[in-house]
Parts: C-alpha cells; structure tokens; sequence
C-alpha cells in the first residue's frame, strides 16, 4: 500500500477569536425584521487544506493521526481506520479539547464530518466530552474522505461550520492508495445561525453538569431555528421540536432522568434542524423568485422606455418635417409676394416716369409755339413800322411809341410762356418726387419681406431645434442600450465565476461552456456518478436564477472502440444530463442535446491523458440575457 497525497479544499478560519465585530448581515437582519420583511441567509465559500485517504474496500485497517488547528493547537488524537465489507469504520480516540462554548454562545458541541473529494460532508458523529477527552466508534459508507472535527449548535447539524478545531494528518504507516484530488465545499461561517438577532439578545450559556447536554443542543437548536423564521416558514416541523423540548423540560423538572431527557432531546434537535433547513431553502426560493421578478421588471421598465422613446422621437421628427415644409411654403409665398409688390412698384415707377417725360415734352414744344408766334408778331410789328415810317416820317414817334408799346406785351407774353415752362418743369419735379417716395415705399416693402424671411428662418431654427431634440432621445435610449449591454456583460462574468466554482467553464463565441470530464460517469456508462449529480443540480441552481438562459448539452467520446458505439454513449450521456437538469426542475424546452461520438476531439487520442480529456460533456450555455445565443458570436451581436 503506498501513503496518499490527496488535498481537499476545503473552508475553514485561520485565528480563533473570543469576541467578534458586527456582523454587516446580522445588522442589516435586525432592521428587516423590524420592518416586517423577510431576512436575508447567506453562505460563504472560503477555501482550506486537509488530507483525505481512499480506503481500499476491505483492506483492513490502518491508522491516522489528528492535530488541533489555529483554534484549538494543544488538541491531539488518533483514530483506528478500518474497511469492511460495504462499511468503513472508524475509532477516534481525542485529547485535549475544551468547551465549545469558547468560540461564541451559540456553540455547544463538537462533530466530527468525513469530507469526499468532490466537497460533500457527511455528519459521522458528535464527539462529546468527558473532561478534555473524547472517544467516538462511528461508520460511513464513504471510501475517499478526509476527516475534521468543527465546533457546532448541536449534534443534528447538516453543513459544517468554519471553526475547524482538528483535522486528520496521514502518518509515516498511514495505508492507502496514491490519488490526487483538489476540490472545495461549503461552509457556514462563523454567526451564520445568529444573522436574525440583535446582538444584545446573544448572551453566553453556562453549562450545568446536572443538565444534561442533549437539553442544551435542544434549546439551542430551537431558538436557532426561531431566529432563522421557521414559525413562519415550517411552523409544523418547528411545532414537533418545541413539543420534544418542552417534554424534555418536563421530564429535567419532574426528574424523569438522562435517558428520557436524552430521547426527546434529541428529537427535539432533530425536528428543529429540519425546520431550519426547510426555512433556509424556502427563505432562499423567495429570494430567487424575487430576483427572478425584479429582472423581469427591469427588462420591461426598459423596454416601456425604449417605446417611448421612439414614439417621442417618431413625433418630433413628423413635427419638424411638418414645420420644415410649413417653413418653405411661407417662404416661398413671401418670395412670390415680394416679387409681386417689386414688379408694381417698378411699373409704377416707369408709369410716372413716362408722365413727368411727356409733360416735359409738352412743355418744349409750347416753348417753342410761343417762340414761333413771338418771331412772327416780331415780324409783323416791323413790317408794320415799316409801313407806318414809310408812310409817314410825321407818326415816327407815335409807331415808335406803338412799337414800344408792342415790345412790351411781347416781353410780357414770353415772361408768362417762360413761367408756364416753369410751372411744367415743376410739376415734372413733383412727379418725379412721387416715383422716389414709391421706389422708397418698394425698400420698405422689400425690408418687411426680409423681416419675414427671417422669420421663416426663426421657424426652420425652431424645427432644427425639435430636430436636436429628437436625437437627445434617440442618445439616451442608445445609452439605456448600452447599459444593457453593459449589465449583459456583467451577468456574463458572474455566471462564468459561479459556473467555475462548481465546474471547469470557459467563455466562448458560443457561449459559456462547462465541461464535464468523464470521470463523473460509470466507466463505459452514461449513468451519472453521484458526484456528477451534485455538481449538475448547482448548475441547475444557478442557471434557474436566470431565465432566458438556454441549455445545449453535447457529448463526445476518444477514438476507443467503434464509431456507432461511440456516438450511441455520446448520445446516451448527453440526454443523461439533459434527464437529470430537467429533473431538477429546468423547462426541457431550454435543454437541448446532441451527440457527436469523437468527431470532436480536444486533444491527441494517441495518449491516455489526450483520450481522457476527449471523453467529456459540454453544457453550452448562452442566451440574451448574457449577450449571446447559442451558435451566435458574440462580436456579430
């Protein structure tokens, strides 16, 4: 037999503390709970260390040795490991360990927990204490485990606690086989049971050795379960525990003795941590359903404002196309209108021109009549003077006195023609001040049809800015696109973390793939290992937290044996994990499965290890939710 060198990851505390901060969480609890709402349970993963042996099946037996922990460093012990036919038992003999009650008030007892390599605890047994030592005989049925001892509420517990006092260490003559294993597993932290209490309520306990124990785990595990809400949520279950532990306080009263304070007692325990378990899971159910709702409500409060936003924007665009063409046809009528009130004002302009041309006109030629007519009476009075001084020299002074007398009226008439011309010549003056005030009433005319022009192109401004309007909205319901995108990214990352704590995944064009080695199946076989089902109904749990999620479950085989063998297992194995995600409670419309036989393989199958990473499952997971669909790249999205 060679010694093993096997490591379990598992969580665990490092320092023991005897007081303890505030627990964030319990606060937060204590305000819930006083506002009437449901209380919030959590449990933390955290990482340890240990040593777990492969007993071989009925190999006799052999021995290991345990150490005390940060917490509890003097304690010492050894136990006698041995392996049976269907049962592997174990004789733990302990030293050195002190009162639970140390390490806070809601401790009470020790249990010891066998730990396989893919994380499950199982309870073994309480290790209970006679002075400082203690002795346990128990069984499993487990082959692989490592073994660690944790301070606890009581006996009955289901999951162990952080505060790891012992654990086991392989000795020099420890047998067994040679394995390797790196796995983890949960574990309550310290305060886990006291979340829902206000910390002045926690008050030590002091053991009275008249008591006997047994009634101390019952109260504990009673109050624990009151304080984690199982009046609420399992009133009946919790109904049957404070029966069993007020028949115990009966019996303590009417000393009725250890063994039947002992036997309700321990019903009592039993009762309450099913109680709490079942509040725990129906407190975690609501909380997903809450979670499930609030996503949904996020999706449609999205899409309500991405409607609305595009009715918004579908308006302001017809109202500025509207107000754009009302703009251009106002335009257009004040282009006409001006080009009207321009072509009269020229016409009237020509009309008065063409007046104050012909009064002109007429006004020479009367000048050039009364020219005429004075040349010819000019002509007329000489001829007639003539006359008279050829007739006779003696009526010389009397014609010349005529003659003076005729060029007077003749000065007299061409003043009178010249000032007729002046008047003509004036009155031309008028009308062509006229044509000045109409060309200045067209200017007028012409600076109220740019004032309108400016107007319509106020209107186009205030359309432009409808416009600008429009496209804000059009940016902000681009931006509550991108915030989408954005929040798919980050549902994407924590989905690949979750999904990487349970299983090896990696992200992918395709989608998130987890895979699935085929050592989680029967050699041969496509029935699942129960290790294999525990890690699919967290893949499970985790996935139906998000709807939308779609599953595609794909087998794949090495290059042994023929080709219609191993597309049959492929198929085979692939439906076998679609059947048991589906019994889990997931849509089967969301679960697809395909075999591919060894067509795919990911490494050489030329070697063992290349032929054992090409035996495998693939759970390709990809939806909207997380930015993709499955056979959809992401980058094309």
């Amino acid at each position: 037999m060679k010694t093993i060198s096997a490591f379990i990851m598992v969580g665990g505390v490092l320092l023991a503390q005897s007081s303890q901060a505030p627990n964030p969480t319990q606060q937060e609890n204590t305000a819930r709970m006083a506002a009437g709402s449901t209380p919030i349970y959590r449990i933390s993963v955290v990482s340890r260390s240990t040593k777990a042996i492969n007993y071989n099946h009925r190999s006799g037996s052999t021995k290991i040795d345990f150490r005390g922990t940060a917490l509890l460093p003097e304690a010492r012990g050894e136990a006698k490991v041995e392996s049976k036919q269907g049962v592997i038992k174990i004789d733990a003999r302990l030293e050195k360990l002190q009162p639970a009650t140390k390490y806070g008030p809601e401790y009470l007892t020790y249990v010891m927990w066998a730990i396989t390599p893919e994380g499950r605890a199982t309870n073994v047994g309480e290790v209970l204490l006679n002075g400082t030592n203690s002795k346990l005989d128990a069984t499993t049925e487990l082959q692989t485990f490592g073994l660690i001892v944790t301070a606890e509420p009581y006996f009955a517990v289901t999951q162990p606690s952080d505060v790891v006092v012992m654990e086991n260490f392989v000795r020099r003559d420890t047998t067994g086989t040679i394995e390797e294993v790196d796995a983890k597993y949960e574990l309550l932290q310290r305060g886990q049971y006291t979340l829902n209490v206000n910390p002045a309520d926690i008050k030590p306990v002091r053991l009275d050795p008249k008591v006997p124990l047994e009634l101390y785990e019952a109260r504990n595990a009673v109050q624990i379960a009151r304080w984690t809400g199982a009046e609420h949520y399992a009133p009946e279950t919790f109904l049957k525990a404070v029966q069993g532990l007020e028949n115990g306080e009966g019996y303590l009263k009417g000393k009725g003795g250890k063994k039947p304070i002992g036997t309700v007692s321990r019903e009592a325990v039993q009762m309450a941590e099913d109680a709490r378990i079942i509040t725990v899971k129906k407190i975690a159910e609501e909380q997903l359903a809450n979670e499930r709702q609030a996503g949904v409500d996020r999706e449609m409060q999205a899409e309500n404002s991405r409607v609305r936003a595009q009715s918004e924007t579908d308006r302001v665009t017809r109202d500025a196309a509207a107000a754009q063409v009302a703009a251009g046809a106002e335009a257009e009528r004040l282009r006409l209108e001006h080009a009207r009130q321009i072509a009269a004002s020229q016409a009237e302009t020509d009309r008065i021109t063409r007046d104050a041309a012909a009064a002109q006109a007429s006004a020479s030629a009367e000048t050039d009549r009364l020219r005429v007519e004075q040349a010819r009476q000019t002509a007329a009075s000489q001829a007639e003077a003539d006359r008279l001084k050829s007739e006779s020299e003696m009526q010389l002074a009397a014609t010349r006195a005529e003659a003076a007398r005729v060029k007077t009226d003749s000065d007299a008439q061409v003043a009178a023609a010249q000032a007729e011309a002046d008047r003509l010549k004036s009155e031309a003056s008028v009308a062509s001040s006229t044509a000045q005030l109409n060309i200045a009433l067209a200017e007028k005319q012409k600076s109220e049809a740019e004032s309108a022009r400016a107007a319509a192109e106020a209107a186009q401004n205030a359309a432009q800015a409808e416009t600008d309007k429009a496209r804000l909205a059009l940016q902000a319901a681009e931006t509550q696109r991108t915030k989408s995108e954005a929040e798919k990214t980050e549902l994407r990352a924590q989905l690949l973390t979750q999904f990487n704590a349970v299983l090896q995944t990696r992200d992918t064009a395709r989608g998130l793939i987890v895979n699935m080695s085929d050592v989680l199946f029967d050699t041969g076989k496509y029935s699942l290992r129960p290790g294999a089902r525990e890690k699919l109904a967290k893949v499970a749990g985790i996935v139906s937290g998000h709807p939308g999620l779609k599953l595609e479950v794909e087998g794949h085989t090495d290059s042994v044996g023929g080709n219609d063998y191993n597309q049959k297992l492929s198929e085979e194995r692939g439906v076998a994990v679609r059947d048991y995600l589906t019994g889990q409670g997931m849509a089967s419309a969301s679960v697809t499965t395909k075999g591919f036989g060894e067509t795919q393989p990911v490494a050489t199958n030329d070697t063992a290890a290349g032929r054992q990473q090409n035996r495998r499952v693939e759970i390709v997971i990809s939806g909207d939710i997380i930015g993709g669909a499955i056979g959809t790249p992401i980058a094309a999205k």
